[in-house]
């Protein structure tokens, strides 16, 4: 049984997979459809990436706000997913101004990165719609805090940041740190960096525990029947609860 974290790096994909009885791996893939082959049989497989997406007529994903109200001084980390309509543009200017004439607003730099991959996602999601019963989205600020029962003070990259999120980890964990020094042995830093490998990490050890909520509670579905909604584990004990107002 396989239970898998993944995170959009600069190599690619790293996916952290958690196997009932065996060892924990790392690993990374040029592309999403390369990693879903390799473990289309996971029980469950949370992945830092939007996944159900907004367009012209549903521009605002009710999940991204939920996800802000929780994380407090995190939720800059929340940022708005593109417009399904903006996946087939060819750079940001053309996605920019078409974005504004949609819906009133531009498309963010830091959006527009990662659009690339978001279409990976959707094309393997859209091929067999049953897959994003697997395949969801998930946010490693939003694990974190659940985990940690408070959103985390530091922002990641920082070195408090890495050393409070590894904290978390090993907490349901042990071996978190022998995992990540390993990992960045493995791969050149133009490939993967810490955060990449503790932000998988982080997903996978969620997907591992189940007891997985989403926002919304009830997600609606984009035009292509995609859930809209992000995913975390919610542990029994925690006092981080979604802040409806």
């Amino acid at each position: 049984m396989k239970y898998i974290g993944v995170d959009g790096c600069a190599g690619g994909w790293v996916a952290v997979v958690f196997r009932k009885g065996s060892a924990t791996v790392v690993q990374v893939f040029d592309t999403f459809s390369e990693l879903w082959q390799a473990h289309e049989e996971a029980r469950s497989m949370l992945v830092d990436m939007p996944i159900g997406l907004p367009d012209a007529t549903m521009p605002v994903r009710a999940a991204d706000m939920h996800a802000r109200s929780m994380l407090g001084p995190r939720k800059s980390s929340v940022f708005a997913p593109p417009l399904r309509e903006l996946l087939d543009c060819p750079d940001h200017s053309q996605a920019n101004e078409t974005s504004r004439q949609l819906c009133g607003r531009g498309i963010s730099r830091q959006a527009w990165n990662i659009v690339s991959k978001i279409r990976q996602v959707d094309e393997v999601l859209r091929r067999d719609i049953n897959r994003a019963k697997i395949v969801r989205e998930a946010h490693p600020e939003l694990c974190f805090a659940a985990l940690h029962g408070a959103p985390m003070d530091h922002y990641k990259k920082t070195l408090l940041g890495g050393l409070d999120r590894l904290h978390v980890l090993q907490a349901h964990f042990a071996r978190s740190e022998e995992l990540l020094r390993t990992s960045m042995a493995a791969y050149p830093r133009g490939t993967l960096s810490e955060d990449d490998v503790l932000d998988a990490l982080v997903l996978g050890i969620c997907a591992s525990k189940g007891r997985l909520q989403s926002l919304p509670e009830s997600p609606p579905l984009d035009g292509c029947g995609l859930p809209m909604a992000i995913w975390y584990h919610a542990p029994e004990s925690s006092n981080f609860k979604l802040n409806k107002g």
